[in-house]
């Protein structure tokens, strides 16, 4: 692989980790809201991940310690729980993941898949 695509490469994942963060950080605000208002309280599920090893610069190496959870879980008023998955994309398109028959797959346009 040459620098300049080791480069590039290294550029996108940041662009995509940064625009990752803001959306997440989007879903947060407004979940918050929901909760000022009593609607509802969901909060993001941490990573079941345990840190092997600190590197330089805040970085360290870490290793799941059982399978993902869902990004966010909770209960909306009333009682109904609610769970799903956060995630964003510049294509405008998205498979559907492999659990989509246990979770439906909902597009842009509101549509279920």
């Amino acid at each position: 692989m040459s620098k300049k695509g080791s480069q590039a490469q290294r550029t996108q994942g940041m662009v995509n980790r940064a625009q990752g963060k803001l959306f997440e950080e989007r879903i947060d605000a407004a979940l918050a809201y929901y909760d000022r208002l009593g609607l509802a309280s969901v909060e993001k599920t941490p990573e079941p991940m345990r840190p092997l090893k600190r590197l330089s610069e805040g970085r360290f190496v870490a290793v799941f310690e059982k399978p993902a959870q869902p990004d966010y879980k909770g209960t909306l008023q009333g009682g109904r729980a609610v769970v799903f998955e956060a995630k964003h994309t510049t294509t405008g398109q998205m498979e559907c993941a492999a659990g989509a028959d246990l979770m439906p797959c909902i597009t842009p346009e509101g549509e279920e898949k």
